[in-house]
């Protein structure tokens, strides 16, 4: 069975079933769980075929209030699925049903409440993708057992947007080997808040809290000319959905300006190195051999991970081209680090732009499952 379960004590509700008419407790309901199969496709994230546990709630629309609550779906090693308990439909009256993945408690979602009124919780997003899980909700409105048969499908739907970064380098002669990349000063916590009329949907209020957000490569990746996705498909970066206050440089400015006013910009940490005339002996530019550098760049004014069709979730290309880049201090790095000798070739803000169709694996990430 599952262990950690939400607690008692987070849950603004109740969940006694007296006095709401006929209760068939023979004939539990089966819920069924499958992919969102309207919306993006993604990495990093689990599948339905992937699940391990959600929660469920429901709602009697006849009293207004919460029918039953934290119904936990639990899958088992045989790849069976048990329920902490049984949901049946109180004789012909209607239930709405809410849906969470995971199941269970976590440091990063505070403050759940699920009443007639509110249905909503507070999440802050771990800011590395070592520590990230993907999080998703699903809802259905007015079901009865005569409508559906006591079968329920629910689609699961996303809660963050998801980056890949894309990357080449226009320097020649130079070796660059990217080992980890932070975006700096994105919002971090918000509050989301199921619809109580529209089927798996809701809203994002992001807070204030900003955070820097790290993807460290699951391998160190050597940049090309020509622009290529630098890290595996099964591994990507959330965030939350949100429209970045953005870093523009200029003269006399640095990114410790950035950092003042809560403006967003992309730093790459990586090695930098050209060959001496020999051939075979390295030239590191502002590292060593067992060291990275840190280049920063700043990113476009058009930067957004959200859209009007897709508000809360999506996949996004983050895409650089390593010219050369600053200095924290705002200097060119290039020509800090080589006594002159290089400077940076161009610079071009970081871009960000949608993807809508980056798998190839779509269909096997559409599976369905029956839970018992």
């Amino acid at each position: 069975m599952v262990v950690g379960l939400l607690l008692p004590t987070l849950v603004s509700c109740t969940a006694s079933e007296k006095d709401i008419g006929e209760v068939d407790d023979n004939e539990p309901i089966t819920f069924l769980v499958a992919d969102d199969d309207e919306g993006f496709t993604r990495g990093a994230y689990e599948t339905a075929k992937q699940f391990t546990s959600y929660s469920i709630y429901s709602f009697l629309g006849l009293a207004k209030r919460q029918y039953v609550g934290n119904v936990v779906m639990a899958k088992q090693a045989d790849g069976s699925w048990t329920s902490s308990r049984t949901i049946s439909f109180p004789g012909k009256n209607a239930l709405d049903f809410f849906a969470m993945k995971p199941a269970f408690i976590r440091d990063d979602v505070k403050d759940l409440t699920m009443t007639w009124d509110e249905k909503s919780f507070v999440h802050t997003l771990p800011n590395t993708n070592a520590k990230q899980t993907d999080f998703m909700i699903s809802s259905l409105m007015d079901k009865t057992k005569e409508e559906t048969g006591g079968t329920l499908l629910f689609k699961f739907k996303h809660l963050f947007s998801y980056l890949r970064f894309v990357g080449k380098t226009s320097l020649e002669n130079v070796n660059i080997k990217v080992h980890s990349l932070t975006i700096h000063n994105i919002k971090s916590t918000g509050k989301f808040t199921f619809s109580n009329t529209v089927e798996r949907d809701g809203s994002w209020e992001l807070r204030d809290d900003l955070d820097n957000y790290t993807y460290l490569m699951p391998a160190d990746k050597d940049l090309t000319s020509k622009n290529a996705l630098i890290h595996t498909t099964d591994s990507m970066l959330f965030v939350m959905a949100q429209t970045p206050k953005v870093f523009t440089i200029a003269d006399n400015t640095s990114f410790a300006d950035a950092d003042t006013n809560g403006e967003a910009y992309l730093e790459i940490e990586c090695r930098i190195w050209k060959m001496e005339d020999d051939g075979v002996t390295p030239r590191y530019i502002g590292c060593a051999a067992d060291t990275w550098a840190k280049v920063y760049y700043p990113m476009s004014a058009t930067t957004k991970w959200q859209t009007a069709s897709s508000p809360y979730s999506g996949t996004y290309n983050v895409m650089f081209d390593f010219t050369g880049g600053y200095t924290y201090e705002g200097e060119d790095f290039l020509k800090k680090y080589t006594n002159g000798e290089m400077k940076m070739i161009s610079i071009e803000p970081v871009q960000s732009f949608l993807v809508t169709n980056p798998w190839e694996d779509d269909d096997y990430n559409s599976q369905t499952l029956e839970m018992k």
